[in-house]
């Protein structure tokens, strides 16, 4: 088997606002000291107020501006700008609540809502206010900068609690959608998670505190990031041109706040009570490339459009210096001839997934410029509705547009990122949660929804595009519920989805059915409920989105130039990776004393002992354009309980692994016909307790040899019928510690000999061109291959294994623009339905990839 290795490790920051960022080192000292309230006596009207400045100085000063900065000729010293009435750089914010039967505002306040530093460390504490009582201090100061980007955030953090303010009033001001399902609770304002709410579980990685921090001049640091982790922004530098910071770019700031929102908006529903909250908390991040990060991007773009009606972001920050500013319309010239705002012209999926305006000749695979094409689409979107929609009243058209956009974000993010599984709240209270039976509507169950949302089944274009696209039927349209704009329609909101190639689904799944029963739906969990209806597309409304079956996906086939899947197994390089997935906040433990990067030797095998990861080169045999490209290699129900030897034998679930060798036939009498509704892995849940008899199990099993053939079996067979005499203690996995709180940490002896790190249980690419393998798509003739984290799932070899032993992993994969990888064929009731969420515990929606490999010194 011819292997490749090709493999670039950056220490990249989470959701970047450039392309993959290096670390490097600036110079700080060049800071100004902090300015002496003596010098100048400001009068009372000064208090609490600074100057800033109001944009960034590729507005202000033009492109001719030399590469000198001097930041205190953009200080607009004429209207000084309230910060805060603080004593400390920190400041509240606040949201409006008005329920229906209440006529009055009533308001939520969070108290220390963001707070602004400049360098990251233990010991850096916040600015006080001046002895004056201004927060005037020296321009290009450290100060100054903090203060500067207090001013933004606050006035970023008001007009995005407006539009949850405007979003929450129509949806639950009045008693026209009463019956509608609706996704952005009734009771927001009693679980306080319209704004952060950490979590304290040591399980999660996510939200650590219940406030935003800044850092306004981050140290060593080229590049500008939000961090769910903390959650915190921070705002570097580039060391090549001094007295220049990425927090010079208002649009720069209202991008990365972007990213904070997001992740707001996502847990929106992960709460009825102050107290009662899910113990995870979800959001749209990536390791490497992913469409949900692709998403971010394109959604926090959007915000930046929002905050200063710009369709344009970072010609400071990005442009002046990188190459590397983003248009977010066709009308920019930025763009190469052919892109232009007709229904051809548009910046269409996935045409232009790797397109980057600053090097159009290079495709390159990167979240920023795929998240370029719902940038666009979002600001075509408000432009239709600011020229069909009435405006709201004291509101303007702009506005209006915008805050119905801000709607669909909010409820369709709330409702892909509910980990609670509710789906839904409807009641004649307002306070009524959710229904009282235990009826599940997105993301399988509470146990689960973790790992639906985040790997099984994430919010890929298609997810989002039809949860936005059935809002806007339901609100927006004409001929929805809401109906607040009756001069769109959906013809409109379909063909304007299409020309992104965003069309990517045959219904909107709107019918409403349980995560676990295709034929219970919403009015079985409240009997109050009106009936609803499965809703098509209308396919003379599809002319871009093209969509294919899973069929023509698979493993390419090796040529001279064309390996079948690419191997990294140098220590540096997976070590690198390693600690990317813990910058993420994806917790990651090696086996020890099993495997380790200290046994990797770099041979391009796959050798005893080694972390190694994997990249499948997959082969597109249709005649359109694959994309979102999704490999699964988690444990699913592809394997069954045998009463009798005690081990796990795997079922047939394609026509690679067959009876004859070893495989179980599905049967009436057995359960390889069917899939669990539960999402349950083959652990104990005590300590020294039983496993249970039907499972998820991995995805690697190994071959046996026989007197007259050989077998597929389950590891644990493997082990113990092959004379390895290996103990419990000797696999992949094992723990002694007796914590049995997070099922992917704990010991499964079916994975003893292969192992996939959890938090690296998947690879992703971008798209893969007509009958070609995503190698030969991603390669430009003119440069090497570079990977990118994204694109690699990783597996542990137990240092004990034979060489010469062969194992097959069974790969789930299935594509964004892929009809039969969503949409239930076989449902004779509804056959443009979905499938549910617990179908995705089997083999059935997707295409299996076999991965087989022989593990060498």
């Amino acid at each position: 088997m011819n292997m490749v290795r090709q493999w670039m490790i950056k220490p990249i920051a989470l959701l970047p606002i450039a392309a993959l960022a290096v670390l490097v080192s600036c110079n700080i000292t060049e800071l100004s000291p902090s300015a002496s309230s003596g010098q100048i006596a400001y009068d009372s009207s000064y208090a609490n107020r600074a100057f800033i400045y109001p944009e960034s100085p590729a507005l202000l000063a033009g492109a001719g501006y030399g590469n000198k900065i001097d930041i205190s000729s953009f200080i607009d010293k004429r209207n000084p700008q309230f910060i805060t009435d603080s004593s400390q750089l920190k400041s509240d914010c606040g949201m409006e609540f008005n329920y229906y039967y209440i006529p009055y505002r009533t308001d939520a306040v969070k108290t220390d809502c963001v707070q602004s530093y400049g360098v990251k460390g233990a010991l850096e504490p916040l600015p006080t206010r001046q002895a004056d009582g201004t927060w005037i201090y020296a321009a290009g100061s450290r100060e100054f900068y903090q203060v500067n980007a207090l001013y933004h955030l606050n006035k970023g953090i008001s007009t995005f609690f407006d539009k949850m303010t405007f979003a929450y009033k129509k949806l639950h001001g009045g008693t026209s959608l009463l019956n509608v399902p609706k996704n952005i609770p009734s009771y927001l304002k009693s679980s306080n998670m319209w704004w952060f709410k950490g979590v304290s579980s040591d399980n999660s990685q996510l939200f650590k505190n219940d406030f935003l921090t800044s850092y306004a001049t981050c140290e060593n640091f080229d590049n500008a990031q939000f961090s769910p982790a903390g959650p915190e922004l921070c705002f570097g530098s580039d060391p090549t041109h001094p007295n220049f910071y990425y927090v010079q770019d208002p649009s720069v700031i209202y991008h990365e706040l972007g990213h904070a929102f997001v992740a707001v908006m996502m847990n929106l529903r992960n709460g009825t009570t102050a107290s009662d909250t899910t113990t995870f908390r979800s959001n749209l991040v990536s390791h490497g490339y992913n469409e949900s990060a692709s998403l971010n991007e394109g959604l926090a773009d959007y915000f930046s459009y929002v905050m200063n009606g710009r369709t344009h972001i970072g010609e400071w920050a990005l442009g002046r210096f990188s190459d590397a500013s983003r248009p977010m319309s066709e009308s920019d010239p930025m763009h190469i001839p052919g892109i232009d705002t007709t229904s051809e012209g548009r910046l269409s999926y996935p045409q232009y997934l790797l397109y980057d305006p600053n090097d159009p000749d290079h495709p390159y695979e990167d979240i920023h410029y795929a998240g370029q094409i719902v940038g666009h689409y979002l600001v075509a979107l408000t432009e239709s509705l600011r020229n069909k929609c009435t405006p709201e009243a004291g509101m303007s058209a702009q506005d209006t547009a915008t805050s119905y956009v801000m709607m669909l974000i909010a409820e369709s993010l709330s409702e892909v990122g509910d980990l609670r599984s509710v789906g839904l709240d409807y009641a004649t209270s307002p306070f009524y949660p959710a229904p009282t039976s235990n009826y599940y509507f997105t993301n399988l169950d509470p146990a689960s929804s973790y790992t639906w949302a985040t790997l099984v089944n994430p919010t890929s274009y298609r997810r989002f595009f039809q949860t936005m696209g059935k809002n806007i039927k339901k609100f927006i349209a004409s001929s929805g519920s809401g109906n607040f704009c009756s001069a769109f329609s959906m013809t409109d909101s379909e063909r304007l989805l299409d020309d992104y190639g965003l069309l990517l689904f045959r219904s909107y799944n709107d019918n409403g059915n349980s995560t676990k029963s295709a034929t219970t739906f919403y009015k079985n969990a409240i009997s109050s409920m009106p009936t609803a209806s499965l809703t098509n597309v209308t396919e003379a409304n599809r002319r871009k989105s093209i969509l294919m079956s899973k069929s023509l996906l698979s493993l390419a086939t090796v040529t001279s130039d064309r390996p079948s899947y690419f191997i990294i197994d140098d220590a540096q390089s997976m070590s690198g990776y390693l600690s990317n997935l813990l910058f993420k906040g994806i917790a990651t433990t090696l086996s020890s004393n099993v495997s380790g990067t200290q046994y990797n030797n770099n041979n391009i095998k796959i050798s005893p002992g080694e972390v190694v990861g994997i990249i499948p080169n997959l082969y597109n045999s249709s005649n359109s354009t694959m994309a979102g490209i999704h490999i699964l290699a988690n444990d699913f129900d592809h394997m069954i309980y045998d009463t009798i030897t005690g081990y796990y034998k795997p079922c047939v679930i394609d026509t690679t692994t067959t009876t004859d060798q070893g495989a179980i036939a599905p049967l009436p009498t057995n359960d390889c016909g069917s899939t669990m509704t539960e999402y349950k892995k083959y652990t104990r849940s005590i300590a020294g307790g039983p496993y249970p008899t039907q499972a998820a199990q991995p995805i690697c099993m190994v071959q046996m040899d026989g007197v007259d053939s050989s077998r597929w079996v389950s590891q644990n067979e493997y082990r113990k019928k092959q004379g390895l005499a290996l103990l419990d203690k000797d696999c992949l996995g094992y723990s002694n510690t007796g914590s049995y709180s997070d099922q992917d940490f704990t010991f499964n002896p079916n994975e003893c000999l292969i192992r996939v790190l959890p938090g690296s249980a998947d690879a992703n690419f971008s798209k893969i061109a007509p009958q070609k393998s995503y190698i030969e798509t991603i390669r430009s003739s003119t440069t090497n291959v570079i990977f990118n984290p994204g694109n690699a799932f990783v597996i542990e070899v137990n240092k004990w294994i034979p060489p010469g032993t062969k194992f097959r992993c069974r790969l789930r994969a299935r594509f964004t623009n892929c009809t039969d990888c969503y949409t239930d064929t076989e449902n004779t009731l509804f056959p443009t339905d979905d499938f549910i969420d617990s179908e995705y515990n089997g083999a059935k929606p997707f295409k299996i990839i076999n991965f087989d490999f022989t593990v060498n010194d």
